[in-house]
């Protein structure tokens, strides 16, 4: 079980999973990565929304 204000770092060959979350409170995933591919900075905010839900609740 994670403790609170915990950092991880890991790699993009490692596999990670969430976990429940015990009470309320925000998380913060950060992914850096380097492309050099890319023909520069697109001066844009995205944002991405992930629900974790236990697989009894999938339904399958």
């Amino acid at each position: 079980m994670a403790q609170s204000l915990s950092v991880f770092k890991f790699s993009p060959r490692d596999y990670h999973r969430a976990i429940p979350a015990t009470g309320d409170g925000w998380r913060f995933f950060f992914r850096a990565s380097v492309n050099t591919l890319t023909k520069g900075p697109l001066n844009e905010i995205r944002q991405q929304v992930q629900a974790y839900l236990p697989s009894q609740d999938l339904g399958w």
